[in-house]
């Protein structure tokens, strides 16, 4: 089954099943030499790990090209396989905020965290959905850093958790740190036009919404470009 948008509306398509499952099943039970009989112990080693790794890249071509729900169906497919796989897992609570819930997103964040309690995407996820433990996030982020200067993502949650807290200067520094090192994400240099917006930086805060802009023609941002549109205008009429 093949889920498409069609003015608005989402239809179900019926598809051969070959296109329905570009993944293999997980590997068949060799056959036994004989009928297993009761008392008899039959071991049958399994890999599921081909299959899980194969409904993960469909599920991330498949968001690429903006089918979330075929997304969603695909990364299901992968927890199918594996039911702790941890890039499964981050996809769905990617899409949980893609969607605007942020419960879910936060429940998965969590899910991921019990196995691996230092996992960098986990935690910067975690932190753009932070209610109460902003503190705690906070800090833990802030050793990540200490320890991984090099990831984007913790630099883009941090800046995240300032805003919360109402620290724009702060929030400024981490959301170009994290261009810097993500120079292709377009949301970062959103963030970082919008930080700048809050200081009054008005010609600096064109030029990331211009940046953003272009970068979201190449790839899919979360910000609304009309927005980001609309207010670069008011900005180039304002500034001299």
């Amino acid at each position: 089954m093949k889920r498409c948008v069609f003015a608005g509306l989402v239809l179900a398509v019926a598809l051969p099943a070959a296109a329905e499952s570009p993944c293999p099943p997980p590997p068949a039970e060799p056959a036994a030499d004989g009928p297993i009989r009761p008392g008899m112990l039959h071991i049958v080693p399994v890999d599921h790990g081909e299959v899980y790794a194969c409904w993960v890249r469909q599920a991330r071509e498949r968001w690429r090209r903006g089918r979330m729900g075929e997304a969603e169906a695909a990364f299901r497919r992968a927890l199918a396989a594996v039911p702790d796989g941890t890039e499964a897992l981050l996809g769905l609570a990617a899409l949980a905020l893609e969607r605007r819930r942020p419960e879910r997103a936060r429940r998965l964040y969590r899910q991921v965290l019990r196995h691996h309690p230092d996992h960098p995407l986990a935690l910067a996820g975690l932190a753009m959905v932070a209610g109460r433990d902003r503190p705690r996030l906070r800090a833990a982020l802030e050793g990540l850093i200490r320890r991984h200067r090099d990831r984007a993502p913790l630099h883009y949650a941090l800046a995240n958790l300032y805003v919360r807290e109402g620290d724009w200067r702060q929030a400024q520094r981490s959301y170009f740190e994290a261009l810097r090192l993500d120079p292709d994400q377009p949301d970062y240099a959103y963030d970082l036009a919008v930080s700048l917006d809050h200081l009054g930086k008005y010609r600096l805060a064109a030029r990331f919404y211009r940046k953003a802009l272009q970068l979201a023609r190449l790839r899919r941002p979360r910000f609304d470009p009309a927005a980001a549109r609309r207010r670069l205008a008011q900005l180039e009429e304002a500034l001299p």
